[in-house]
């Protein structure tokens, strides 16, 4: 058993802290910041409350993916907490779309972590467990982001710049992702006619799932089906205590993969 492995087992019986050192904090303030978010974002910006957070896309006119992250209503203002690379589209999407609201954006430069099995923060779902997001100072026994994201495959959970990047459309992130960031009824948003026309459309050409394998298969790696024919393409993969290799990765959709689908 590996270090990753063995840190994850200790995590999955006492639990643990995470520095989410990837991840920014992006604040958004003024007297209309939830009606220019509800055009903006993938989610119904109207169930956002204390404590009930909602996840969220922003996406091109296109449809594509240009940032995933959180959204959280704290003291009237909304907190993202998002991948750090995402946030020079958020802030251009400020720059460029907000003209008459009352709407600011600005990156508030705080300390993430993410806690499992305990504590008090933001609510948010990075794995199996009840997790919650920190901003500030966190104290607990740390954890290796090798942890973390051996974690989130084990809930086929897709993260920013390993499984998702600015090509990918959200519904081919797998139908647990497609149901934490979309709603089909919210209305109007950038990105919604590409997304919706997918959606009435029942599926996309490919679609990412985790699969379970004797072996690591490193980025890049060919999916192959029974016959052995190429069928997608392998994102990560990470060692699991019990069930071995877990591999993400997107297959075209029709085909059958040669690895079996992990069921945790």
């Amino acid at each position: 058993m590996n270090q990753t492995s063995s840190d994850y087992e200790l995590l999955r019986h006492e639990g643990g802290v995470f520095r989410l050192e990837n991840y920014a904090l992006v604040e958004f303030d003024g007297t209309e910041w939830r009606e220019w978010l509800q055009g903006q974002i993938t989610n119904d910006v109207r169930e956002l409350a204390e404590n009930r957070p909602i996840s969220f896309c922003l996406c091109k006119p296109t449809g594509q993916i240009l940032a995933t992250g959180d959204l959280h209503l704290v003291d009237g203002k909304g907190w993202m907490i998002v991948p750090a690379p995402c946030v020079p589209a958020i802030l251009q999407r400020v720059e460029q779309m907000v003209i008459l609201e009352d709407c600011t954006a600005r990156v508030l430069d705080e300390p993430l972590f993410h806690v499992l099995l305990g504590g008090k923060g933001l609510p948010a779902k990075r794995t199996l467990w009840p997790g919650h997001d920190v901003v500030g100072p966190c104290q607990g026994r740390t954890m290796s982001l090798e942890v973390l994201e051996l974690a989130s495959l084990e809930a086929s959970l897709p993260l920013w710049g390993l499984d998702i990047d600015e090509s990918n459309f959200p519904a081919e992130m797998g139908p647990k992702f497609e149901q934490m960031v979309m709603s089909y009824t919210k209305g109007c948003y950038t990105g919604q006619e590409v997304n919706h026309r997918i959606h009435s459309r029942g599926h996309t050409n490919k679609t990412w799932a985790v699969y379970q394998s004797l072996e690591e298969m490193a980025k890049g790696s060919d999916l192959v089906d029974t016959d052995g024919n190429k069928i997608g393409t392998a994102t990560r993969s990470a060692l699991h205590p019990q069930a071995g290799w877990l591999v993400g990765a997107f297959a075209k959709n029709g085909t059958t993969p040669a690895l079996d689908r992990f069921k945790p």
